[in-house]
């Protein structure tokens, strides 16, 4: 009898209670043999996946990422087939029924209490609608800079502000050009450019 096995009959966990405590994990896990063969997959795996328990216990697993996930799920694919451990591996994938999501990718080696290679285990996490929701706010932040820019250049240029505008309002400001400027619109030094400009003097000079 080995190790694993004593323990489950020492602590009288069963191949149910097992895959009961997997399905009620959020993040979809796979396990495999050194084959690359499914031997394990919890409820959320196969959401992720879109794929029946049936249809992945005791499919290869690049073969089942294929069919799943097309050319999309290369990455994953590489990664599960050369062995090497991922830690949260951003991948973009499309399903066959045509879903795009975003998965986190974790992957690492099944070992023996000798060492030996037993297999791995496949972990993926779905955050679609994390990574959809950092989109949009991106897409915000960045409209808004646009609008700030905008309402920054208007101010600051305003095309609609002639000679007759900047007489009568430093007129009705007693010629008080931070007065002037604010209903202007404009930034004070832009005013005083503008009166230079147009060669405009105090009632007074």
């Amino acid at each position: 009898m080995t190790a694993i096995s004593h323990d489950h009959s020492a602590t009288n966990v069963t191949q149910e209670d097992l895959q009961a405590i997997l399905d009620s994990l959020a993040e979809g896990v796979v396990t495999l043999d050194d084959r690359r063969r499914i031997t394990g997959i919890n409820r959320a795996a196969c959401g992720i996946l879109e794929v029946e328990r049936g249809e992945a216990v005791g499919a290869d697993c690049c073969e089942l990422m294929a069919r799943q996930l097309g050319e999309s799920g290369a990455q994953l694919r590489d990664s599960i087939r050369d062995g090497r451990p991922a830690r949260g591996v951003p991948v973009r994938v499309r399903t066959r029924f045509g879903r795009a999501k975003v998965l986190v990718l974790h992957t690492d080696l099944l070992r023996s209490d000798e060492g030996a290679r037993r297999g791995s285990v496949v972990v993926l996490g779905d955050v679609t609608e994390l990574a959809a929701l950092k989109e949009d706010l991106a897409r915000r932040y960045r409209l808004e800079r646009i609008a700030g820019k905008s309402k920054l250049q208007t101010r600051v240029e305003p095309s609609d502000v002639g000679p007759e505008a900047v007489r009568e309002t430093l007129a009705a400001t007693g010629w008080n050009v931070s007065k002037a400027a604010r209903r202007l619109r404009v930034s004070r030094t832009t005013l005083y450019k503008r009166i230079a400009r147009l060669g405009i003097r105090r009632p007074e000079e």
